[in-house]
Parts: C-alpha cells; structure tokens; sequence
C-alpha cells in the first residue's frame, strides 16, 4: 500500500462538468439525464453525485480542502439518440466565463460537434489560442459516432496542429444510446492515422477494459482516465495495468463525484507510491503540458 495519501499528492482532475448551480440544473434538467437520475441512480442521493453546486469561489475552497490541485471543466456536447437533436450544448464560452480569473485552478476543455464540423474547428482555435484552452473532450458515442468516423478526422488533424490532446468517453454509457461505437478498439487505426496527436479514453472503455489496456499500452499516443467509475469498483485490468506498466498511461478524473470519496478508495488499492504519484497528477501535467 501507498505510504503516501492521495490528498497529499496535488491531484489533477480530468474530466469534470461545469458545476455552478444553474449548469448543474441543466445537466440534470436534460431529458437524458432526468432518465439516468430516475433509473439508474435512483438510490444514490443526488449530492453523492454532483461534485459542485456552488459558486467558483467555494468550488475552489472545496478543492483546497480535499487536496485536488486542478481541476479541467470540460464543454460537453451531448446529443439525444432517442430525440435526435442535442441534448446538452455547453459552448467553449460557456466555460471560458467560468473559469476566467480562475485558470491557475480550474483549466479549460473545449467541446466538439461532429455534426458541425467547420463551426466546431473554428472554436476551438479560439478557445485554445485565445482563452488556453489545453485540450478536447467529446461524449461522440451520443452522436453514434466511433473514434474511427471520418467525422472525427478534421479534429484530430486539428489537435495535432495545436498540440492538444483529444479525449473521449469509450465504453459504456448510462445514457440511452447504442454502445458499440464506443469500443476502444476503434482506437487502433487512428492512434496510427495521427501519431502526432495524443488521445485519452474515457471511462476506462468498461465493459471492453481488455481493448482499453491493450490500445494505451500498444500506442506510445493513447492514454486512458478512470472517470466515471468508483475507484474501489474499477475493473481488475484496470487496476493491475494502472499499478504496474500502465502507471505512466493512466490519468485520474471524478466525472463529477465528490474527490475524497474518490482519494479515500485511491488510498484502499493498495497502489505503488510512485503509480498513485503518477496516476493521479505526474501523467496529466506532462500530457497537458500545465
């Protein structure tokens, strides 16, 4: 076990939502959501679940307390299989708003449509170039669209040009739309079409874990992050390849839920000090170049 604890380490987070009540409301308030609160969470309290709900300033404080050094909010667009129109629409401005005055902490994550292709380029030369913005995030399973689509492709040519990585939810999601576009596998062709850009999985790729190891192990340009899921219920070959040749692959975000729940079950896993050190800050500093 760990001689050091994960509050002690300077964690970076990830992969996180914008948070202040009135984002919070329209998360939640989305049709999709609403399902997923309804159903799938409908035991868990609502506050075990939304990491924020609060003004930045007490968000930061909150950071403080739990020992999470950064934290990235990512502009997520989310499209409504079911309805087929967007679900969820935050734009880089919408993020950029809330972090400004605020970017020693809370780092930017700009969003992308592979439905407007040209719109979607053209702010994200904005957000990073202007407002420093250090990388993308997509939920595209929700658009039925694989990490292979050449939708896909003018982005990652994109990222590559502005030195960014581009990460992505891979696996399964709680939301309703088919799963098997977001299979990690999808990753091989790409990983190889742009070595020159770098590339997180999301989510660990559960239930397709195996695929998810193999590609950030295969791929010098393929990382994968732990969001999403619970520390003390992440998949045993996450576990494994986090702790031992996966260390420098693996990167930690809370997907919302709140940090010392999270750090306190990093603290149970028995991992190598330099892994913890690794996983949970070293990895995303040098990938995101902070």
């Amino acid at each position: 076990m760990a001689d050091i604890k994960s509050k002690d380490v300077g964690a970076i987070d990830v992969m996180q939502y914008p948070f202040t009540p009135e984002h919070i409301e329209r998360f939640y308030g989305s049709y999709e959501m609403n399902l997923m609160i309804n159903s799938l969470l409908k035991h868990v309290p609502r506050e075990a679940f939304t990491q924020g709900n609060c003004s930045v300033e007490e968000f930061i404080k909150r950071m403080d307390e739990s020992g999470t050094a950064k934290v990235f909010v990512c502009a997520c667009k989310f499209y409504s299989y079911t309805r087929k129109q967007m679900g969820l629409d935050w734009t880089n401005e919408d993020v950029y708003k809330l972090i400004k005055g605020h970017q020693d902490r809370l780092v930017g994550i700009a969003g992308y449509n592979p439905f407007n292709i040209k719109k979607s380029l053209e702010e994200l030369d904005i957000a990073v170039k202007e407002w420093g913005f250090k990388g993308v995030y997509g939920h595209f399973m929700s658009f039925g669209i694989a990490p292979n689509d050449r939708k896909m492709y003018p982005l990652y040519a994109k990222a590559g040009e502005l030195g960014i990585p581009v990460s992505m939810q891979l696996g399964h999601g709680m939301e309703l739309y088919p799963n098997e576009c977001g299979r990690p596998i999808y990753l091989d062709e790409v990983a190889l079409d742009f070595p020159g850009t770098n590339f997180v999985g999301s989510h660990t790729g559960w239930p397709w874990c195996q695929e998810m190891e193999a590609m950030a192990w295969k791929h010098p340009n393929v990382y994968v992050d732990i969001a999403g899921h619970n520390p003390q219920y992440l998949d045993p070959n996450i576990l494994n390849f986090m702790n031992t040749r996966g260390m420098e692959k693996t990167l930690f975000g809370s997907n919302g839920w709140p940090w010392k729940m999270l750090f306190d079950q990093m603290d149970n896993l028995k991992m190598k000090d330099k892994a913890l050190k690794k996983v949970l800050r070293e990895n995303a500093v040098k990938l995101y170049k902070l």
